[in-house]
């Protein structure tokens, strides 16, 4: 997927700012007020003719408890952008006179949860819209700027829809085998029906306005076409529509992109992620060495294959810290709580700060980590240095039952510090500078 983005950034000669204000409250219908005064027009193109609407989105957020506009930006915003605006596509549709009955001020999601397939499926209760048509098209759009921008959605979607993005609702060739992909459960219901008597089947396709000699496997391949694209035919049309117009699917398929791997691509972690942790009540709890999942990078003296305390510490502490905690680190880290597939990532841990003397020494233990999240960069302090000087101890000559003490007051000291920081931390910020 990153290569393919990569050749379709350069196919478009090259990608376009797109900056956007949003409220992290309505992400997505902010998004899609603000995108054609921004150039952005969904919807162009696509089918395989260019250009398509290829653009780096560069979202700031609005401080909805203190007013103004958060400073900071890079990839740690965009993350989180794209999960907040899918969250929103699947939760409410706000703004985009997204009613069920198709009216206004309503808050019917453009996508809902089918619990048999265990991933999202366009909400077949909307009735057409021109509001909520926009709305899908952009929404299409917003999937394959998510490709180009390397930020999962953290949203499964439906096999079947992938399919149908990749390759159009004209085109996409509904089946009872791709509907048992989707949804097991009605598949089987299907399946009963078409095995039913003769006298029954006729009477159950007479109900659902078939002919009555219609044959079971007529019936089958009938229910699957009307589940799969009859019953959404609108907003599989208009959400294809914005994908198709952001990105050139012929890229995706030379890449091999099938339809269930845009699915793991756009919800950005398979198994990995649905395991992981999460503050939304997500089960199971992930895994709780991060370094089975990232690649990690650290400075000497954070290390901790190398000896370090602090490094040694870190990990000690997220290992024991419960789900909801871990996922508040990785926000912190990453701006996501979802975990990206396993190797995919680089999580730097880094010591910039320098203390010289008494003083410096003791307020570097009073110090909170900082994070990056462009780069995934965690910045510690060397609280194990402080405390060396702050005690002094040397550590050459101590003995080991001291050592082995300020160890563990080390490592209190390091959970205490990053605890504060990770639920504390709110917004983005630009690095303050003494003049």
């Amino acid at each position: 997927a990153a290569f393919a983005a990569l050749q379709h950034a350069a196919q478009c000669g090259g990608e376009r700012k797109l900056p956007l204000t949003v409220r992290r409250s309505a992400a997505f219908s902010d998004a899609l007020e603000q995108a054609p005064a921004a150039g952005l027009a969904v919807g162009g193109g696509g089918g395989g003719e260019a250009p398509w609407a290829c653009f780096k989105v560069f979202p700031s957020f609005v401080d909805e408890h203190g007013g103004g506009i958060e400073a900071g930006e890079g990839h740690g915003p965009r993350k989180e952008f794209f999960e907040l605006a899918a969250a929103e596509m699947c939760r409410t549709s706000s703004g985009t006179g997204g009613s069920a009955d198709g009216g206004t001020g309503g808050s019917a999601p453009l996508f809902v949860y089918n619990r048999s397939a265990g991933c999202f499926w366009y909400n077949a209760a909307l009735q057409p819209a021109a509001q909520l048509r926009e709305a899908y098209r952009f929404a299409g759009w917003l999937l394959s700027a998510s490709v180009l921008n390397r930020c999962p959605l953290a949203v499964r979607l439906a096999p079947p829809l992938c399919e149908q993005l990749l390759v159009g609702v004209d085109v996409y060739s509904p089946s009872l085998e791709a509907l048992r992909w989707y949804d097991p459960e009605a598949a089987a219901s299907v399946a009963r029906g078409a095995s039913l008597p003769r006298e029954q089947l006729a009477a159950l396709a007479e109900m659902e306005g078939l002919p009555a000699e219609t044959s079971g496997e007529a019936y089958a391949a009938a229910a699957a076409a009307s589940l799969l694209v009859g019953d959404v035919e609108w907003q599989a049309r208009a959400l294809a529509e914005g994908f198709q117009s952001g990105i050139d699917v012929r890229l995706l398929q030379a890449w091999c992109i099938d339809a269930a791997a845009l699915s793991a691509v756009l919800d950005g972690g398979g198994d990995a992620a649905a395991a992981a942790v999460t503050s939304a009540g997500g089960s199971g709890g992930g895994p709780t060495d991060l370094r089975s999942v990232f690649r990690v990078a650290a400075d000497a003296e954070l290390d901790a294959d190398a000896g370090s305390v602090v490094g040694s510490a870190l990990w000690a502490v997220l290992a024991r810290w419960p789900p909801e905690r871990r996922a508040a680190f990785l926000r912190f880290a990453t701006g996501s709580e979802r975990l990206p597939l396993p190797g995919t990532e680089l999580l730097r841990l880094e010591a910039p700060f320098v203390a010289f003397g008494a003083s410096q020494h003791a307020a570097m233990l009073g110090m909170l980590p900082q994070a990056h999240t462009c780069g995934n960069v965690v910045e510690l302090p060397d609280y194990w240095a402080s405390l060396l000087k702050a005690r002094g101890i040397d550590e050459r000559s101590a003995p080991p039952e001291a050592l082995e003490r300020l160890r563990e007051e080390c490592e209190d000291i390091l959970e205490d510090r990053l605890l504060m920081a990770v639920t504390c931390a709110g917004g983005y910020g630009l690095d303050e500078r003494d003049a």
